[in-house]
């Protein structure tokens, strides 16, 4: 029964060791999980990360405005013969989208620096638990080698706390 558990035992530390020895999944392993890692793939992933870099700020996001805004005009002299359709439709179909695009995206950048701080300092938290583990895994194994360990008074000098 000891030995099932301690090889089960055994089997899990491995495990959290590949794991912990693997670091944090990055940015280029996990773009090459979605495209591939042939020379398309990373032609993809550099379109890609180029167009999400450039869009995904604030700067974009400005920029959108601006020109969204190019347009508010005709669409305000265009309200006395029209109505209001003209200028919601403005607002739903122009701006909103141009503009909310950027900003999204600016949101989901600093909720993934979240995550990503989060994450690293989880990984770096079950290093540590795995390494007091292991101490424990050798202390109780020393233990069980010599189960007298266990049962000795304090060595001479020493003093019971």
């Amino acid at each position: 029964m000891a030995t099932d558990i301690e090889h089960q035992l055994q089997q899990e530390i491995h495990a959290v060791e590949h794991i912990l020895h693997r670091g944090p999944i990055d940015q280029h392993s996990a773009a090459r999980a979605v495209h591939g890692s042939g020379a398309i793939g990373r032609f993809n992933d550099r379109v890609a990360l180029i167009v999400t870099n450039g869009v995904g700020t604030m700067w974009c996001a400005y920029v959108f405005a601006l020109i969204a805004l190019i347009s508010l005009p005709s669409v305000i002299q265009s309200l006395p013969t029209q109505g209001p359709q003209p200028l919601i439709s403005w607002i739903a179909q122009t701006f909103l989208q141009l503009v909310l695009l950027s900003v999204i995206m600016v949101g989901q950048r600093v909720q993934q620096e979240s995550t990503d701080q989060r994450s690293s300092a989880d990984h770096q938290i079950l290093g540590a638990l795995h390494t007091i583990n292991q101490v424990q895994l050798e202390i109780l194994q020393r233990l069980d080698a010599n189960p007298a360990a266990v049962t000795a008074g304090p060595a001479s000098g020493e003093t019971a706390p």
